[in-house]
Protein backbone atom coordinates (compact mmCIF):
# COMPACT_ATOMS: atom_id res chain seq x y z
CA UNK A 1 0.00 0.00 0.00
CA UNK A 2 2.97 2.34 0.76
CA UNK A 3 4.23 1.70 -2.92
CA UNK A 4 0.77 2.96 -4.37
CA UNK A 5 0.81 5.93 -1.43
CA UNK A 6 -2.60 4.60 -0.26
CA UNK A 7 -3.57 6.80 2.94
CA UNK A 8 -6.61 5.40 5.09
CA UNK A 9 -8.72 7.92 6.17
CA UNK A 10 -11.31 6.78 8.37
CA UNK A 11 -14.50 9.31 9.63
CA UNK A 12 -14.71 9.35 13.22
CA UNK A 13 -16.68 6.61 15.01
CA UNK A 14 -20.39 6.63 15.19
CA UNK A 15 -20.45 10.28 13.64
CA UNK A 16 -21.69 8.98 10.40
CA UNK A 17 -22.48 12.89 9.53
CA UNK A 18 -18.41 13.29 9.05
CA UNK A 19 -19.00 10.82 5.83
CA UNK A 20 -22.71 11.40 5.35
CA UNK A 21 -22.88 11.39 1.70
CA UNK A 22 -21.58 7.78 0.97
CA UNK A 23 -23.31 6.50 4.77
CA UNK A 24 -26.32 7.51 2.80
CA UNK A 25 -25.46 5.98 -0.31
CA UNK A 26 -24.42 2.24 1.27
CA UNK A 27 -27.62 2.32 3.28
CA UNK A 28 -29.52 3.05 0.56
CA UNK A 29 -28.01 -0.24 -1.26
CA UNK A 30 -28.38 -2.02 1.59
CA UNK A 31 -31.81 -1.67 1.85
CA UNK A 32 -32.58 -1.99 -1.98
CA UNK A 33 -30.55 -5.18 -2.09
CA UNK A 34 -32.80 -6.65 1.16
CA UNK A 35 -35.72 -5.49 -0.62
CA UNK A 36 -35.07 -7.53 -3.57
CA UNK A 37 -33.55 -10.27 -2.31
CA UNK A 38 -36.31 -11.31 0.42
CA UNK A 39 -35.47 -14.37 1.36
CA UNK A 40 -33.87 -15.69 -1.62
CA UNK A 41 -30.40 -17.34 -0.99
CA UNK A 42 -27.55 -16.71 -2.62
CA UNK A 43 -24.45 -18.37 -1.98
CA UNK A 44 -21.06 -17.04 -1.15
CA UNK A 45 -19.59 -16.48 -4.74
CA UNK A 46 -23.38 -15.89 -6.25
CA UNK A 47 -23.56 -12.53 -3.25
CA UNK A 48 -20.11 -11.51 -4.42
CA UNK A 49 -20.79 -11.51 -7.88
CA UNK A 50 -24.09 -9.51 -7.33
CA UNK A 51 -22.56 -7.15 -5.54
CA UNK A 52 -19.86 -6.13 -7.69
CA UNK A 53 -21.73 -5.72 -10.44
CA UNK A 54 -24.38 -3.76 -8.21
CA UNK A 55 -20.96 -2.04 -7.22
CA UNK A 56 -20.33 -1.39 -11.18
CA UNK A 57 -23.49 0.02 -11.62
CA UNK A 58 -23.51 2.68 -8.96
CA UNK A 59 -20.03 3.80 -9.92
CA UNK A 60 -21.79 4.17 -13.47
CA UNK A 61 -24.96 6.52 -12.49
CA UNK A 62 -24.37 10.05 -14.02
CA UNK A 63 -23.39 12.62 -12.02
CA UNK A 64 -24.05 15.50 -14.17
CA UNK A 65 -26.86 16.25 -16.56
CA UNK A 66 -27.18 13.55 -19.62
CA UNK A 67 -28.85 15.13 -22.40
CA UNK A 68 -30.87 13.41 -25.21
CA UNK A 69 -28.62 14.12 -27.95
CA UNK A 70 -26.22 11.05 -29.45
CA UNK A 71 -23.08 13.91 -29.99
CA UNK A 72 -23.54 15.14 -26.36
CA UNK A 73 -20.30 13.84 -24.48
CA UNK A 74 -20.72 10.92 -21.91
CA UNK A 75 -22.17 12.25 -18.56
CA UNK A 76 -19.21 12.78 -15.86
CA UNK A 77 -19.64 9.22 -13.49
CA UNK A 78 -17.64 8.27 -10.43
CA UNK A 79 -16.20 5.83 -13.10
CA UNK A 80 -14.63 8.98 -14.18
CA UNK A 81 -12.63 9.33 -11.01
CA UNK A 82 -11.88 6.02 -9.95
CA UNK A 83 -10.66 4.56 -13.38
CA UNK A 84 -10.79 7.75 -15.42
CA UNK A 85 -13.08 6.53 -18.05
CA UNK A 86 -16.21 5.69 -18.31
CA UNK A 87 -16.91 2.22 -17.42
CA UNK A 88 -18.67 -0.42 -20.26
CA UNK A 89 -20.77 -3.32 -18.77
CA UNK A 90 -19.92 -6.13 -20.82
CA UNK A 91 -22.20 -8.98 -18.85
CA UNK A 92 -25.28 -7.34 -20.28
CA UNK A 93 -23.94 -7.68 -23.53
CA UNK A 94 -24.66 -11.03 -24.39
CA UNK A 95 -27.08 -13.87 -23.51
CA UNK A 96 -27.55 -17.54 -23.40
CA UNK A 97 -28.81 -18.85 -26.85
CA UNK A 98 -32.06 -20.97 -26.35
CA UNK A 99 -29.73 -24.09 -26.13
CA UNK A 100 -27.98 -23.17 -23.61
CA UNK A 101 -30.70 -22.64 -21.44
CA UNK A 102 -30.72 -25.51 -19.22
CA UNK A 103 -27.51 -25.47 -18.52
CA UNK A 104 -26.91 -24.63 -14.60
CA UNK A 105 -24.64 -22.19 -15.03
CA UNK A 106 -26.44 -20.38 -17.78
CA UNK A 107 -29.81 -20.87 -15.19
CA UNK A 108 -27.34 -18.75 -12.56
CA UNK A 109 -26.68 -16.41 -14.71
CA UNK A 110 -29.51 -15.42 -15.96
CA UNK A 111 -30.88 -15.43 -12.26
CA UNK A 112 -28.13 -12.86 -11.51
CA UNK A 113 -28.76 -10.54 -14.35
CA UNK A 114 -32.57 -10.50 -12.92
CA UNK A 115 -31.56 -9.36 -9.42
CA UNK A 116 -28.94 -7.02 -10.52
CA UNK A 117 -31.62 -5.74 -13.06
CA UNK A 118 -34.55 -5.56 -10.57
CA UNK A 119 -32.06 -3.85 -8.24
CA UNK A 120 -30.90 -1.36 -10.63
CA UNK A 121 -34.62 -0.21 -11.83
CA UNK A 122 -35.84 0.31 -7.64
CA UNK A 123 -32.74 1.50 -6.90
CA UNK A 124 -32.44 4.16 -9.49
CA UNK A 125 -36.14 4.86 -8.53
CA UNK A 126 -35.57 5.39 -5.17
CA UNK A 127 -32.18 7.71 -5.71
CA UNK A 128 -33.82 10.13 -8.02
CA UNK A 129 -36.61 10.86 -5.83
CA UNK A 130 -34.11 11.91 -3.29
CA UNK A 131 -33.74 14.81 -5.50
CA UNK A 132 -37.18 16.22 -5.89
CA UNK A 133 -37.43 18.85 -4.08
CA UNK A 134 -40.37 19.00 -1.41
CA UNK A 135 -42.71 21.83 -1.55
Amino acid sequence: MIRHRIEWKFITERAPWNGGYWERLVRSVKNTLKKILGRTTLDEEELTTVLCEIDAKINARPLTFVGDDVKDADALTPFHFLIGRSFVDLSMMSTPTVDEEELPLNRKWKKRQQIILHFWKRWRNEYVTTFVSRS
